[in-house]
């Protein structure tokens, strides 16, 4: 099935999970979700903006960088993030990104349930 863009949910969040500025979520409506996805779309983290760390118990998350470039924690671990960069997040661990380039850093999110 094709989703065009308006037919996406398209919401700008702000300081989402205890993080920095306003963030943008670009996701498939959760009724059009498999049983077993909780997200899947793109998160638009402008200059300066991030993702607050987070855990993810049951379930994993994956980030596809496709722009821009980011710093994060890894479980505790400090990472920088580029494009093409895939980071996954499962089993209780922890992750957050912040946009620390120039320009907005762009990744397509899917979070599974185990």
């Amino acid at each position: 099935m094709l989703f065009k863009p308006e037919q996406l949910d398209n919401e700008l969040r702000h300081e989402v999970r205890g993080g920095k500025g306003d963030v943008r979520f670009i996701t498939l409506p959760k009724d059009q979700l498999p049983n077993k996805t909780r997200l899947f779309g793109t998160i638009v983290i402008p200059e300066g903006c991030s993702l607050g760390v987070h855990d993810h118990v049951n379930e994993t998350e994956f980030y596809y960088i496709i722009s821009g470039t980011g710093i994060g924690d890894d479980n505790g671990k400090q990472v920088q993030f580029a494009p093409g960069d895939i980071m996954t997040c499962g089993n209780g661990a922890t992750h957050n990104i912040e946009n620390n380039g120039k320009g907005d850093l762009v990744l397509i999110a899917c979070v599974v349930l185990d």
